[in-house]
């Protein structure tokens, strides 16, 4: 992650970054038969809150290793990041766990709470569904 001269932006390698994410997460959980896959359009961005975006990933990331995979059953993750209209990005992190189920607004919790917030505060939307399993479609702006 790198910073400008007046602190403006941020500019990270999201794929070595996400990579490098999830190779600790699987470790420190214990989930080392999760595979990992990415799919990348886009390598470097630059955004206002880069902090912002790794605590994005990282909470996504370790919610499908703690409960998509339970029993030590293999699976995997997949991010996509890829260019789209208006000067976005679209990142895409969806697994082929157990899946869940649908809540209302009144019913999200704490980490899905977490990553709205953290979307909103670097002006991005975020839309989750279930597959069965969570596919979470985050767009957020790149500053050219």
């Amino acid at each position: 992650v790198c910073s400008s001269d007046l602190g403006a932006y941020s500019g990270i390698n999201v794929s070595e970054y996400v990579n490098a994410l999830f190779s600790y997460l699987s470790r420190a959980i214990g989930k080392p038969q999760i595979q990992f896959h990415i799919t990348n359009e886009v390598n470097e961005i630059e955004i206002n809150n880069a902090s912002a975006l790794g605590i994005i990933l990282n909470e996504i990331i370790s919610n499908s290793l703690k409960h998509a995979f339970p029993n030590n059953n293999k699976g995997n993750i997949y991010f996509t990041i890829k260019s789209v209209e208006s000067g976005n990005i679209k990142m895409i992190i969806k697994d082929d766990g157990i899946g869940g189920v649908e809540t209302n607004e009144n019913q999200k919790g704490v980490g899905i709470k977490l990553i709205d917030g953290l979307v909103k505060q670097i002006n991005g939307t975020v839309k989750i569904e279930i597959t069965p399993s969570y596919v979470y479609e985050i767009t957020i702006p790149i500053i050219n």
